[in-house]
């Protein structure tokens, strides 16, 4: 067993440089990339990445964090004097003006520039579906004052969608850069919080103020006979993080309940287990020995849980009353995700949700997430095979966590939508198929939100 809030830390994308063919133009002969063209005392190698798709919703972030371009442009100054070398990179239509680099380079010396690009905010909202473009490159050498090009060529490109999610990209999980489709200062967000203030607590959203954490610890023995289930936490109404360990003369199991006595998981039998820091949402843990000789148990337990100051409203109420004024909203389960090319998924923005009053898994999740953060509560986005849902931390970085299934938004109530995320959360959790991404920790790495719109 694991400590449960894994974070999927940001990939480090190393640029798995590709040849590909390309056409040329300017003053040079065409080469197929990544082949080097001698133009006078110059060679010039193009080498191109990821031309198939280019993830525009995480293209500015991507360049951020590699510090360089998807196009790299190596050249070789043969000559016998220092020259001063400008390469521009830009795609065709789609940049007001190219990523352009200047270097000197000492004679026998050679450079790789890769120019940051920079899309044009103007294109973007244009950008609905795979669209085809072009790489357009050039080389120019300073003569005396004066820049003569002596390269220039043009690489297709694919442009994704600006709401396309790349599940992989480069040979790397892009999971983390989900947390791009949650936009707490989107004006919809924010207008959508003003009118749910009648919902919260004292009409009015106070984070993590007036809430903190205590704890207790003790370390205890019993016996389980032969046979027997023992209670080991029993039934209380407030989410919790357990932090167990334990030893036994005899392999032992444990056993989460929820609060309906349904059984959520049982954990192998085992003879100790080393600690371990467990979400818990009311359910009750027992210990269970399924052999035929009695267990004796050495039990250390620690339990933190969020607390509230009097007359203050608890974050799991401020959470409660998001849902609940989304409800009203009339927010209902729509599944729309084809995208293209295969492998992405269409993720609405929080503003396309809220307009279009419409939510898959993945669209509620990032809603919901938008406005907690929004607020100041600390979203997690919880990935299984082919789902998502949310949760959040009651404290800042606690780990007291809870969770929602936000496709029950329109259906259910928030008490059947959080008993039922739990159970979603440990089944994929013991079955190691649960990723968490803990926004907050996802902005540190520089995934801030991505517009939906840019206005120039």
């Amino acid at each position: 067993m694991r400590h449960p809030i894994r974070i999927l830390s940001l990939p480090v994308l190393a640029l798995a440089l590709a040849s590909c063919d390309s056409g040329g133009g300017g003053g040079s002969t065409a080469s197929p990339g990544g082949d080097p063209v001698v133009v006078g005392d110059f060679t010039v190698t193009t080498t191109y990445d990821h031309v198939d798709t280019l993830p525009t919703v995480a293209l500015k972030t991507l360049e951020g964090q590699l510090k360089q371009g998807p196009v790299a442009v190596t050249v070789k100054n043969g000559g016998s004097t220092p020259a001063a070398v400008t390469v521009s990179v830009g795609i065709q239509d789609y940049t007001s003006a190219p990523g352009v680099t200047t270097v000197t380079i000492p004679a026998g010396g050679s450079h790789e520039f890769d120019p940051i690009l920079f899309l044009d905010p103007s294109k973007l909202p244009g950008l609905t579906t795979l669209t085809p473009s072009n790489y357009q490159v050039k080389v120019t050498v300073s003569d005396n004052g004066t820049d003569k090009t002596v390269f220039g060529e043009t690489h297709p490109v694919w442009l994704m969608a600006r709401d396309a999610m790349p599940w992989t990209w480069a040979g790397q999980a892009m999971t983390p850069y989900v947390s791009l489709f949650v936009t707490p200062t989107d004006s919809a967000v924010q207008d959508f919080l003003g009118t749910a203030l009648k919902y919260a607590p004292g009409k009015s959203f106070i984070g993590y103020q007036q809430n903190g954490v205590d704890s207790a610890e003790e370390t205890d023995t019993a016996v389980i006979p032969a046979g027997q289930t023992v209670a080991l936490v029993p039934a209380v109404g407030r989410p919790m993080s357990l932090a167990l360990e334990y030893s036994s003369s005899a392999p032992i199991s444990l056993i989460l309940q929820d609060t309906s006595g349904e059984v959520l998981v049982q954990t192998p039998a085992a003879a100790s287990m080393e600690p371990n820091s467990l979400p818990y949402a009311g359910g009750q843990w027992s210990i269970q020995n399924p052999g035929t000789t009695d267990a004796r148990i050495i039990v250390h337990l620690k339990a933190m849980w969020a607390t509230t100051n009097p007359g203050a409203g608890s974050v799991h109420d401020q959470v409660e009353a998001i849902y609940e004024a989304l409800h009203d909203r009339g927010i209902t389960y729509s599944n729309t995700t084809l995208s293209f090319p295969a492998g992405s998924q269409k993720i609405r923005f929080p503003q396309d949700a809220l307009h279009q009053a419409a939510a898959n898994c993945i669209d509620g999740t990032v809603l919901m997430a938008s406005a907690l953060e929004a607020i100041g509560i600390e979203p997690l986005i919880v990935m299984v095979p082919g789902h998502a849902f949310l949760g959040w931390r009651d404290a800042p970085g606690s780990p007291v966590v809870e969770f929602v299934e936000t496709t029950m938004i329109g259906s259910q109530s928030f008490a059947t939508a959080t008993a039922y995320a739990m159970s979603e959360y440990y089944t994929a959790e013991f079955a190691d198929q649960a990723t968490v991404v803990d926004v907050t920790v996802a902005r540190t790495d520089g995934l801030l939100p991505a517009a939906r719109k840019l206005i120039p």
